[in-house]
């Protein structure tokens, strides 16, 4: 029964240098997700979604206040096929009316009052590997400051 529990001479030799690798795998990982989290991505706030990537430049996340006037972003297929995606704002208050302008591709694209139809972009295609920029200028008054977003999504 004794021997049962005995520990091999070698691996105890070489559990202290086990025990120091498994440390500082672990410590190295959370260090890395920490500073992935924390430091800012030189690109902008980036979502993923199944075949797209959504990039909001110089932002950390897709929320804005309506003292931005002006919002990048970027849609790029991270596929081969087409996809097809759509693009609207939502907003806190529906009974508000905002002006705004959407500039696809360096196009004037949209002109369009928030609250009748908060669609940028409805059942739009995007070919394999190919990406897409917006922007949107808000012509608004400085006394409204309620945030809204920019949702993309797959369809």
């Amino acid at each position: 029964m004794k021997k049962y529990f005995e520990f091999n001479k070698p691996f105890l030799k070489f559990l202290p240098l086990f025990i120091i690798m498994i440390g500082l795998t672990v410590a190295l990982g959370n260090s890395y997700a920490l500073l992935n989290r924390i430091a800012p991505d030189p690109n902008g706030y980036q979502e993923k979604m199944d075949n797209i990537k959504v990039i909001y430049l110089n932002k950390k996340d897709n929320v804005f206040n309506l003292e931005d006037k002006e919002i990048e972003f970027k849609i790029k297929n991270t596929s081969s096929k087409r996809v097809t995606y759509n693009v609207y704002l939502e907003f806190k208050d529906d009974n508000r009316k905002i002006k705004y302008q959407v500039i696809k591709n360096n196009k004037k694209y949209l002109d369009n009052i928030l609250g009748d139809d908060n669609y940028i972009d409805k059942l739009n295609t995007i070919k394999g590997y190919e990406t897409v920029s917006y922007k949107v200028k808000i012509d608004s008054k400085d006394e409204y400051k309620d945030k809204y977003k920019i949702i993309v999504e797959e369809s």
